[in-house]
C-alpha cells in the first residue's frame, strides 16, 4: 500500500467513527423530553450535513492524483476537526 491508500483507510476509519457517535446520539433521542428531542434531532441534521461533506471529500480525497493528494488531504482534515468540535460541543 502506498501512502495515499494508507491515508485513505483512515480516514474512512475515522469517518465511520463519527458515523457510530451519531447512531448513538440517534438511539438517546428516544425517552426524551420534547425540548430534549428538539435539540438533539437539530443537532443531528447538522451533525449529518458535516458527514455529507466529509464523504464527498473522502471521495475526492480517493480520485485525487498524486499532486491533489495533499491538498484534498487538507480539506478532509478541517472537515473532520469541524466536525469532531461540533461533537465535542454537542456533547459538553
Amino acid at each position: 500500500m502506498n501512502k495515499k491508500d494508507l491515508y485513505i483507510e483512515k480516514a474512512q476509519a475515522r469517518l465511520d467513527e463519527q458515523l457510530a457517535k451519531l447512531d448513538q446520539m440517534k438511539a438517546q433521542v428516544r425517552g426524551k423530553t420534547a425540548d430534549g428531542k428538539m435539540r438533539l434531532v437539530d443537532a443531528q441534521k447538522d451533525l449529518e450535513g458535516r458527514i455529507a461533506q466529509a464523504r464527498q471529500e473522502l471521495e475526492q480525497l480517493k480520485a485525487s492524483a498524486e499532486g491533489a493528494f495533499d491538498e484534498a488531504k487538507k480539506r478532509f482534515e478541517r472537515l473532520t476537526a469541524d466536525l469532531s468540535a461540533a461533537f465535542k460541543k454537542f456533547i459538553d
